[in-house]
């Protein structure tokens, strides 16, 4: 099934199958070797109202206007975190955040693509234990 183009609201975005979606969020495989964990993500996706989620990614991905002139802005610490894998938002992206930002810190997570928590969790646990 083809990936929806901008905006979800009001196109079916549930008929996008959340298993499709996950192989193309995920690093190739996790999904066969964490079933478990798969499931889970995907009941707790399938219990969102569409409508309303369709509303929420379309605010906050599709028609989102340009920010990064507002990163500045932030003077606290931020640790930025991507996954060495991610399509949807780059690595690249990832450093462009942590340079714009006053205490930036940018760090590749290796075996995770947009799901770096749920894929990698090791090591984001090691990541904030050495803090």
């Amino acid at each position: 099934m083809a990936k929806p183009s901008r905006g979800l609201a009001g196109r079916g975005w549930a008929s996008w199958g959340l298993s499709e979606n996950q192989h193309l969020t995920t690093a190739p495989g996790w999904v066969e070797v964490h079933p478990a964990e798969a499931a889970s993500e995907r009941e707790v996706m399938a219990s969102h109202d569409p409508a309303s989620l369709a509303l929420a990614l379309d605010a906050a991905v599709f028609e989102r206007g340009d920010i990064r002139s507002l990163l500045s802005r932030i003077k606290v610490p931020v640790e930025v975190l991507s996954g060495a894998l991610d399509d949807a938002t780059p690595p690249e992206l990832g450093q462009e955040i942590a340079m714009s930002v006053e205490h930036g810190r940018h760090v590749v997570i290796d075996g995770a693509a947009h799901h770096v928590p749920t894929e990698q969790p090791d090591a984001i646990a090691a990541l904030f234990r050495s803090k």
